[in-house]
Order: C-alpha cells, then sequence, then structure tokens
C-alpha cells in the first residue's frame, strides 16, 4: 500500500526522484518476504491454519525479536525503526527470500484523485497552480511579531573550527511555536523511564554526510561516526543538492520560522553558513530565515548570582531528564534535548527567542 500512494504523490507532482537515481530505486515489501520464509514449511500446515497466520507489523515482531513493539510505537519514524529491528533480526533468511522490484514499474494509484490533491502546473487556461500562490501562511503573518515555527538545530562536525572543519551529521527539527509554549509537563513511559511528552506533529530531517576530510579520532569516539563508516554506506558530500534538501524542509514550515541552536552564534550557524557559502546555495529562503542563539538565552534569563554550567546536558539534568535517555552527542538526540530544554526551562525561553532573532543571512 505504501509504495503506491507514494508514488501517486510524486506522479502527481510531475517530479522525478532523480536525487536517489530512480532506475536503481528498488523496493521490498517485508510480509511478503516473512510469506515467503513460511513458504517451506506450508505443505506440513492445514490451509486453514496458512490463513489464520498474522502477517502485521506487530505479530512479525513479536514473533521473530520475542517481545511486543513499544506502546509509544504510533508515528511513521517509530514504525521504521521497529521495521528496521525486525529485518536486523533475521539478516540472512531474510536476504535468502525477499524479492525486489524497481520503484519505477509501482503502479500508482487514480491518477484523476492524486491530480485534484496535488494540482502543480499552470493549465490551458491561465489558472495559476499551487506552488506558483504565494505561501498563504507566510503572506498572513509577515506582520506578526512572534514567531510562527521553531525549527531546532544541531551538528555534530569533524572538529571545533568553524572555518575548516567540516559537517558529519546534520539534524533540523521543527515544531510549531504553540506546540513548544502550551504543551504542559506531562510525561510518557520510556525504556528508560518517563520521559517529557514532545509535540507529535514535527517535521524531522537528519543528514549523514561525508566530510571528505579525517575525523579525529577522539571526535569519532565521541560522536559514534568515522570516516570509514560513511564511506563504506556511501554517504555523500555536503553539496548543492543537500542545500535544497534543507530549503524545501524550511519552506514547507509556516513563516517565520527561527533556527534554534545551543550555541549557535559562535558554533552552528557559522559552520552551516559556511557550507552553504562553499557550494553557492540559493540564498532565497535563507534571506528570510530567523536564528537565536539558546545558550545565551540561558545565561542572560539566570539569576545574576546563579553560577551554574549551561550545557546541554546540564540543563536535561536540570529540567529533570537524564541525557542518557536519548542520544547524546548525536545530532538527532541532541536536538530533541536542545526542544525539550525549551519547553521546560523555568524562564520563558521561548519569549525570549522571540525577542532575540535575527536574521539568518
Amino acid at each position: 500500500m505504501d509504495f503506491p500512494a507514494l508514488k501517486s504523490e510524486i506522479t502527481a507532482l510531475q517530479m522525478s526522484l532523480f536525487a536517489m537515481e530512480e532506475e536503481n530505486l528498488w523496493i521490498a515489501d517485508t510480509a511478503t518476504a516473512c510469506q515467503d520464509l513460511d513458504a517451506p514449511d506450508q505443505h506440513k500446515m492445514h490451509e486453514t491454519t496458512l490463513d489464520a497466520i498474522d502477517y502485521s507489523m506487530e505479530s512479525l515482531y513479536l514473533r521473530y525479536l520475542k517481545k511486543r513493539m513499544p506502546m509509544e510505537t504510533y508515528t511513521a519514524e517509530q514504525y521504521a525503526t521497529c521495521l528496521m529491528q525486525l529485518v536486523d533480526s533475521i539478516p540472512d533468511q531474510f536476504i535468502n527470500v525477499v524479492s525486489i522490484m524497481k520503484f519505477s514499474d509501482v503502479l500508482p494509484r487514480d491518477q484523476k484523485v492524486a491530480r485534484a490533491l496535488f494540482p502543480t502546473q499552470s493549465t490551458e487556461n491561465g489558472e495559476e497552480s499551487a506552488d506558483q500562490n504565494e505561501d498563504p501562511d507566510r503572506q498572513a503573518n509577515e506582520h506578526e511579531y512572534d514567531i510562527r515555527t521553531f525549527v531546532f538545530l544541531d551538528l555534530e562536525t569533524t572538529g571545533l573550527d568553524t572555518t575548516t572543519d567540516n559537517i558529519t551529521e546534520l539534524c533540523l527539527i521543527a515544531v510549531d511555536r504553540e506546540q513548544i509554549t502550551e504543551l504542559g509537563n506531562e510525561v510518557v513511559e520510556h525504556e528508560y523511564g518517563e520521559f517529557p511528552k514532545v509535540p507529535r506533529v514535527q517535521d524531522k530531517l537528519n543528514i549523514l554526510i561525508d566530510p571528505l576530510s579525517m575525523i579525529p579520532n577522539e571526535v569519532s569516539r565521541i560522536t559514534k561516526i568515522d570516516k570509514e563508516n560513511l564511506e563504506v554506506r556511501n554517504k555523500k558530500p555536503f553539496s548543492y543538492e543537500t542545500s535544497m534538501i534543507l530549503r524545501s524542509f524550511l519552506d514547507r514550515q509556516a513563516h517565520p520560522i527561527c533556527l534554534v541552536a545551543h550555541n549557535g552564534d559562535a558554533f552552528d550557524y557559522l559552520i552551516l553558513n559556511n557550507h552553504l557559502d562553499r557550494v553557492k546555495a540559493d540564498q532565497t529562503i535563507w534571506k528570510e530565515i530567523y536564528c537565536a542563539d539558546s545558550l545565551t538565552g540561558v545565561r542572560e534569563l539566570r539569576q545574576p548570582c546563579e553560577r551554574r554550567p549551561n550545557g546541554l546536558q546540564y540543563l536535561m539534568k536540570e529540567v529533570g531528564v537524564h541525557h542518557s535517555q536519548l542520544l547524546p552527542h548525536s545530532a538527532e538526540g541532541d536536538t530533541i534535548a536542545l526542544m525539550v530544554v525549551v519547553k521546560l526551562f523555568p524562564q520563558n525561553l521561548p519569549m525570549w527567542l522571540d525577542q532575540h532573532k535575527r536574521r539568518f543571512k
């Protein structure tokens, strides 16, 4: 079901997967593969027994991993993680039976329905398409002072020199302002204990990047990213295409947008700007984006007599969360940690970010 729906939307938008080399993009169905795994034993089973076998994700997860899927698995990302764990539990068997096909051979769903949902080009009588019209959210909120979307950002790099070191991992999590300012102090059960409830509606982008330079052993020890791993997994360097992926991600969000990074003014924003300049990125979207440094905000909001560390891992403990519940020193883990700190910090950190934002470019 997932593949035809995806193909339908891409076809309706008259797009191609050129960045993924569509002719070389293959797909596989885990349910079909698991059915094929059972095939050798089918002659031993009664026909009614075969019909009763449940090949749902929940059932297969329980069968092969010997445990139930986590109760909090309700997002596409969490579901995909469980799918990866399922395949990882039977890698040899899966590879031996899996049937693959080209994504280009997938038949999309009804195109009339898809085109009605996703109009993209001007019609013959001159009607404008959806992507030619100005974003109504952006237009309606140009006069508003408050930021509509906070985009939390973290980078992993080869070192701390913002002019010569390179990005190895980049994560952006975009969340509507109200989900940060209005979400209470609810918690959810996590495998490592209770964890603050994070916004359900969020956009996330996480990219691993080949830095085209050596990664010091000490850095690899901390981030768990090394040059060989990136090369073996065919991760690509930061490029103009990477900048367009970032642009598309930001352009999807409700404007005005504010990037939020911990120590961003002294590190993240500088190194990201350098990378964008190196690849001659289109600056249009970046000139519209604001940014603010949460580290500066925490320092200014504290009482002058307070002399406490302001690093992300210390702030996590301060708001009652252990950083080890995430993936510390991964771009994604640190970005989630930053979102939690901004949400739970005793003083009004979102308001400070609003009042002290500046243009990214």
